[in-house]
């Protein structure tokens, strides 16, 4: 028999990212959140859902929360 492979769990997740303004400027602001928050992520297979909960324009560096769910490996 083969070795058993252990299949990906499901993770929720709450990360704080820096740069709202700057983030809008790219070319494609959705995939670069989706690349932000899966800098972020331990061992992260795939994104599931994710939401952007909160921004901070007025802050120091423009932080934004977003929360959500991931397959981890």
């Amino acid at each position: 028999m083969g070795a058993v492979q252990s299949l990906p769990t499901v993770e929720s997740f709450q990360v704080r990212l820096e740069g709202w303004q700057a983030m809008l400027q790219t070319e494609a602001p959705v995939e670069t959140v989706e690349r932000l928050i899966l800098s972020q992520l331990e061992a992260p297979r795939r994104l599931l859902r994710w939401a952007i909960v909160r921004i901070a324009e007025e802050e120091p560096g423009q932080p934004f929360w977003c929360e959500g769910a991931y397959l981890k490996n």
